[in-house]
C-alpha cells in the first residue's frame, strides 16, 4: 500500500508541475517590439494609461478606473502584458513579481467589469 501511495503522490506532483510550470513561464518578462507597444499605448490613451499605471505602480491615490476597462480589454491581454513587462525589465525581480500579480488582478477586474456591463446593457 505504501508503494501505491508514493506512486500516486509522485503522479500528482508531476501532473501539477506539468500544469503550473507552463503557467509561470507564460509570465516571463519578454520584451515586445517598440512599435507594437507604442500602438498599445495609443489605443489606451493618456488618461486611461495613467489611471492603470497608478493602480499598478502605486504612484499617488489610485483613481477609479472602471471606465477605462473597456479600453484595456479592447487593447488586449498581449498589449497589457507587453506594456507592463516593458516597465519591469530593469526592476528587481521581487518588485516585478508584485507588479505582475497586480497586473493580473487589474486585467481580471476589467474583464469582469466589461462582462457585467455587457450583460446589463451599460457601458461607461
Amino acid at each position: 500500500m505504501a508503494t501505491s501511495v508514493g506512486t500516486v503522490s509522485a503522479f500528482v506532483i508531476l501532473s501539477l508541475s506539468a500544469i503550473l510550470i507552463p503557467l509561470a513561464a507564460s509570465y516571463e518578462l519578454k520584451p515586445k517590439p517598440e512599435d507594437f507597444l507604442n500602438e498599445c499605448k495609443r489605443k489606451m490613451g493618456l488618461e486611461c494609461g495613467d489611471a492603470i499605471n497608478i493602480n499598478l505602480f502605486g504612484r499617488g491615490t489610485p483613481p477609479y478606473f472602471d471606465d477605462c476597462c473597456h479600453k484595456l480589454v479592447e487593447m488586449g491581454r498581449e498589449c497589457h502584458d507587453g506594456v507592463v513587462t516593458k516597465h519591469l525589465l530593469l526592476k528587481p525581480q521581487d518588485y516585478a513579481d508584485k507588479i505582475l500579480q497586480k497586473s493580473v488582478r487589474v486585467w481580471n477586474h476589467c474583464v469582469r467589469v466589461v462582462e457585467y456591463q455587457e450583460r446589463h446593457g451599460s457601458k461607461f
